[in-house]
């Protein structure tokens, strides 16, 4: 199982990835696609103002071609915000917050989950 640590929404639930049952599960399961969403495999990212700033751990979900990313987040963020992704290693890309709402799926009820969603500006240098 991967590391969830970076995962902003893995603190809200309380869950034993070690537990045979569940991955004997998980593993039945990983071919099933219930939703059509995509076979975007998420990934821990990290998320600062352009300005400065300390930086905030999300979770990129998805990305278009047309540089729209979105990401779960445990803080909410202002439209219009000019914010850094930053992937690890050498790639970071300037974006500006186009959307930001509370999660609405019935497993996110009761917790802080925001879906932001970005576009990208531009790559961004080190």
């Amino acid at each position: 199982m991967p590391d969830r640590s970076d995962d902003p929404t893995a603190r809200l639930v309380d869950v034993n990835w070690d537990d045979p049952r569940l991955r004997e599960l998980l593993e039945a399961t990983a071919q099933l696609h219930i939703e059509h969403r995509g076979d975007f495999a998420p990934r821990a990212v990290l998320l600062r103002e352009a300005e400065g700033g300390a930086a905030r751990h999300a979770l990129l979900v998805a990305e278009s071609d047309d540089g729209a990313r979105t990401l779960l987040t445990d803080a909410a963020l202002e439209r219009g915000a000019v914010v850094v992704l930053d992937r690890g290693g050498e790639r970071r890309e300037l974006a500006a917050v186009d959307d930001c709402r509370h999660g609405l799926r019935h497993e996110d009820s009761g917790r802080t989950v925001h879906i932001v969603v970005l576009r990208r500006i531009r790559s961004a240098g080190r």
